[in-house]
């Protein structure tokens, strides 16, 4: 597997359906999002007074699994938490959802797409759009 079979798309990128619909057009493999991002995404939607079936038939179609957070995603983010935890630059509380969606990617080749990379450890599993783009295209 190449680095760019596995992608997780973080909360950020279920509000861009133009890069979703790029990204599926070039299906380089399995892309899917946490279940901390999709419980993000669906608190948002409802937050706006936005219906969820249009967001539920976009991940139906392009065929992007929710990936379960599981006991082994929580070990991994129980740790990282311990040994570096990060505050919200913003409102200075913990970020428990990134930390969680991170730990959420599993075992190496998986990759998160997001846009805000330096909210995550910073190394070779999270990329950006743009980066995706270049590597795709």
């Amino acid at each position: 597997m190449s680095s760019i079979d596995r992608l997780m798309l973080d909360t950020c990128i279920l509000r861009d359906k133009d890069f979703i619909i790029w990204l599926v057009g070039k299906r380089c493999g399995k892309i899917s999002i946490s279940s901390i991002a999709y419980a993000e995404h669906i608190r948002q939607l409802l937050n706006n007074g936005k219906p969820i079936e249009q967001f539920e038939l976009l991940l139906k179609k392009s065929k992007i699994t929710v990936e379960p957070f599981d006991k082994n995603s929580a070990i991994v983010a129980a740790t990282m938490m311990n040994q570096d935890p990060k505050d919200c630059e913003t409102c200075h509380n913990f970020n428990w959802a990134d930390t969680m969606i991170y730990a959420n990617l599993g075992n190496p080749p998986t990759k998160l797409v997001t846009r805000n990379t330096k909210d995550f450890p910073s190394n070779d599993r999270v990329l950006s759009p743009d980066e995706v783009r270049r590597m795709l295209d």
